[in-house]
C-alpha cells in the first residue's frame, strides 16, 4: 500500500462528513427556492 491507512480511513471520512453536510444544505435549499420560484 503506498499510503498509510490512516491517512486513507481520514480522507474517506472527510469525503463522507462533506457529502453529507453539502446533501442537507441542498435538501434544505432545493424546496425552498423552488417554491419561490413557483410562487412568483
Amino acid at each position: 500500500m503506498r499510503h498509510p491507512r490512516k491517512l486513507v480511513l481520514l480522507g474517506c471520512l472527510a469525503a463522507l462528513i462533506v457529502m453529507t453536510i453539502l446533501s442537507a444544505v441542498v435538501g434544505w435549499a432545493a424546496p425552498n427556492l423552488v417554491s419561490g420560484l413557483i410562487a412568483v
